[in-house]
This record gives structure tokens, sequence and C-alpha cells, in this order.
């Protein structure tokens, strides 16, 4: 891979004789009118550049130059909070975002960088995809213990007893920054941060919604509070977040599901704008989002911060309204885009 695309295409398909688990990038191979790209968090201007932001503006000048259309849906648009903006970057992206039927954003500060750096596209802004889950997390069925929802991977035999989702209890997470840090410090602030939050008198539970967060189980076992692993079942993990009386984090999916269930979320920092864009979309008055690892002063702003969530009863209604409204916005992408 490299910036030039048609050079990326040519190095491709001479790979592919011994590389046959790539085969499924083969464009040639398919009978088909358009390229629909899910962008998430590919597109982060980063130096060196994302090796999956260049394999996907491979496929998409590879689509436009086989004449198909190119949907880029989902995105996010940003600088890396630890490098200077890749610039050339940028710039191979703008003519194949031109190119596009329509480059669609999941949030007001992606938004602004795509109209300082693509204007000339024909840019669209919709609430994440998982919005759409609203109907999935709203309807009867509830999570109550442990008992039927851990796999056997990653459980012990307290996960499936001592577990109770029926009573008040605060859900907290890492960041896609956490690879990035010190671990030794990384924990040891968790675990300042978990002996801080008792004082409020509620179960904590630590959720590790992927791999990178599997240094909570550290944690938990320090404080003697309980951790749920990344092998629980999405739609049911979804379900506990969402239930939770708060949530703290740093990860950008697990919060818009916990924002599904009405819950507030108080906001780690991440690898990009993520966490801000998303408390703008939900109409937070204040965008906020606390450095790792954290400092004793962001400690204390963060429980503080809690109970006055947790203490304000109209706030998960608030949230639960706006909610509904993005769960809206985002099918409207299916008419606006597609059907029209």
């Amino acid at each position: 891979l490299s910036y030039d695309m048609d050079e990326s295409i040519d190095a491709f398909i001479k790979c592919l004789p011994a590389n046959q688990h790539l085969k499924e990038f083969d464009l040639r191979q398919y009978d088909f009118d358009a390229l629909i790209v899910n962008g998430e968090g590919s597109f982060i201007f980063r130096k060196p550049p994302w090796r999956e932001c260049l394999n996907e503006l491979m496929l998409m000048h590879w689509a436009q130059k086989m004449g198909k259309k190119v949907y880029y849906m989902n995105g996010m648009l940003s600088d890396d909070p630890f490098t200077e903006r890749n610039q050339k970057n940028i710039d191979i992206v703008r003519p194949i975002f031109e190119k596009c039927e329509a480059v669609c954003v999941r949030e007001y500060y992606s938004y602004n960088y795509a109209l300082e750096n693509f204007s000339k596209s024909n840019i669209k802004v919709y609430p994440d995809a998982l919005f759409t889950w609203y109907k999935y997390i709203n309807d009867d069925f509830k999570v109550s213990n442990g008992k039927y929802i851990m796999g056997m991977r990653g459980a012990n035999n307290l996960s499936f007893t001592n577990f109770d989702f029926n009573s008040s209890y605060i859900c907290i997470s890492g960041s896609s920054l956490i690879s990035t840090l010190d671990r030794i410090e990384v924990v040891n602030s968790f675990i300042k941060l978990v002996e801080a939050l008792k004082k409020l008198k509620y179960p904590i539970y630590l959720i590790a919604p992927c791999t990178g967060d599997s240094f909570l189980k550290e944690v938990a076992l320090e404080s003697n509070v309980k951790y749920i692993p990344v092998n629980v079942s999405v739609l049911i993990g979804a379900k506990i977040l969402a239930n939770s009386i708060l949530y703290i984090s740093g990860r950008y999916h697990p919060s818009i599901m916990a924002s599904l269930g009405g819950t507030p979320i108080i906001c780690f920092t991440s690898n990009s704008h993520k966490m801000l864009g998303l408390q703008q979309l939900l109409q937070y008055e204040k965008l906020t989002h606390y450095e790792l690892p954290l400092s004793d002063t962001s400690i204390s702003e963060i429980v503080y911060k809690s109970a006055i969530y947790i203490q304000d009863k109209d706030m998960r209604t608030r949230i639960g309204r706006r909610v509904q409204k993005l769960n809206v916005c985002a099918y409207e992408k299916i008419n606006k885009i597609f059907i029209d």
C-alpha cells in the first residue's frame, strides 16, 4: 500500500497468488453497482498513515475507475491527537471523496472537518448507525443477572451468580488510547477512580467492550469489584450498559449503547474527537473529556459530576428523547441516500 492508488492496486494484484486470504478485496470478481464503505474511525489522518485508511482508499479508487458508484457512510474524519496532521493523506482522499455519491459523517466535529478539507464533496451528516438499535435496547427483555449471559470464555463461577442488574449500578470502561499509555499508570489511576466512586454507594461493574480494555480485570481484582469480559454477547452487553445509572468511558459505540437506554455518560479522551462529538450530538450542555491516565483532580471532578448526573432524575428522560430522534435520523439515511 502506498499513497499512489494505482500503484497499490497493481501491487495488490501481484500479491494475490501468494496471499489468497486477500482475494475478497479483488473487485474484478464481483458484479456490482456500488461500493459502500462503512467509514467508522479509519480516516484519522495520522503520520504515518493508517494502513486501513489506504486500503479503503484503494478500493474506493478502484471502484470509481470501474465506473461504479461509491458511498462513504457512517464515517469519522479527524486529526490524530499525537501526531501532526497528515496533509498528504488528506490531499489523496480529496479527489476520491469528490467523486463519491455521498460522504456521510456521523457527528458535527467530522462534518466541520469535512467542510474544511473536502468542501467540494457531497457532505452529509447522519447519526451513527448504532442509534437504529433503539428498538432492540428498549424492548421487553431485561437482563437481571449473569446466569444466562456469560460466555464460557472469560467467565468465572461468580459471574453466573453474583451479577445483579436489578438494582442501580455504575459501569466503567477504558478508551481507545489505552494501548498507547503506560499500563501501570493507567491501572493505578483506574483503581483510584473506582475507590473514589465507591463513596457514592452503588455497585460498580468494570466492562471490557474490547480486548484493549482487558486491563480492567486487574483493576477489578485490586478494587474488589465485578468485571464483565469482552466475551459477553454484544446485545446483552448493550442492555447492561443501557440499564446502568451512569457510564464512564472513552469507548464510542458502547457509550451510544448506554445512551440508548437514557444512561448519562462521562467521557475519557480517545484517539480522536469522537467522545466530544458524541456529547455534542446528544446535546450535553458542556462538552468535556478527561485525560488518561487520570489525575487526582480529574478523579475528583468525575466523582462530583457522577453524583450530579445520578441525582438529576430528568437527565435520563432528556437523553431518551434525544436518542429517539437520532434513531429516526439514522433511519432517514437509508431513504435519502439510497432510495432517492
